[in-house]
């Protein structure tokens, strides 16, 4: 299985901004070699797999190739920060990664096209690391199609949501059969059902069930997260929008769901 790498824009753009040093403080290995040789590695402060250091499962694969997600180091300082996920947090990768860029952030170190390979080679030996969980002889594992356009996994999560809405509304349905389903089971077994009808209505958890979740909760979850989904789709096109105006159109897509979606986004009350 191959996974999708990481983006040339955005290892010039990380590595431009590294000043060809490993960003663990007091650390003065270099990324690049004098001549060319790769000893350094890029490495994400959040892992892209789960089990990895610092993994976030709420966040995507492409936000976790996000330069932002991503650090110059040295192999010896990769190694010791993802052994110790407890001392070296994401909140002290992102500090220590912010405060070596800003160091660095007058210098211009460019990636010729011998390390961008070497880097891009390295990115693939951690790949293919990370197929051997995909490769489990299990029926039951959840498998990843690297192969994926970032149009596409936004589809996916789309569609996904939909599909959450609706089961939200079949549950929501099947708890309003419950009286009925309840009667006819009384039939069934000879039990006078009016018994449960002399109940008060404010007492009877078959009457209304679960109406604050099905009427309130879950519709202002729903509008909050597409609310939410829409926009990132809004910033992330916005962002390729720049270097290709191949996704203007994708960009302008986006752009007239969002504003659709706020025209009558109100909390359900």
């Amino acid at each position: 299985m191959i996974r999708k790498k990481i983006p040339h824009n955005t290892l010039r753009f990380l590595y431009a901004k590294s000043g060809n040093n490993c960003a663990f403080p007091g650390c003065t290995m270099p990324i690049f070699e004098d001549d060319g040789l790769l000893t350094g590695e890029c490495c994400h402060i959040e892992a892209l797999s789960k089990g990895g250091a610092r993994y976030n499962e709420a966040t995507s694969e492409e936000e976790k190739n996000d330069e932002s997600n991503l650090v110059m180091m040295c192999s010896r300082h990769h190694t010791i920060i993802d052994a110790d996920s407890a001392k070296y947090t994401t909140e002290f990768l992102k500090k220590i990664k912010h405060d070596h860029e800003l160091q660095y952030s007058a210098t211009h170190k460019v990636l010729n096209d011998n390390m961008l390979l070497a880097l891009e080679q390295s990115m693939d030996r951690y790949w293919n690391k990370l197929q051997v969980i995909d490769s489990v002889d299990n029926h039951l594992k959840i498998k990843i199609d690297t192969s994926a356009t970032i149009e596409q996994l936004l589809g996916h999560i789309e569609d996904n949501f939909t599909r959450v809405e609706e089961l939200f509304d079949i549950m929501y349905h099947s708890d309003e059969k419950l009286p009925d389903d309840l009667k006819e089971l009384c039939t069934r077994v000879g039990i006078d059902y009016k018994l449960f009808e002399k109940v008060p209505y404010y007492e009877n958890r078959l009457i209304n069930r679960l109406w604050e979740y099905h009427c309130l909760g879950v519709p202002n979850v729903s509008a909050h997260l597409k609310m939410y989904f829409l926009q990132f789709c809004v910033k992330v096109f916005a962002e390729l929008a720049k270097y290709s105006s191949e996704y203007n159109g994708i960009l302008k897509e986006c752009q007239d769901k969002l504003e659709a979606h706020q025209e009558c986004n109100y909390y359900a009350d």
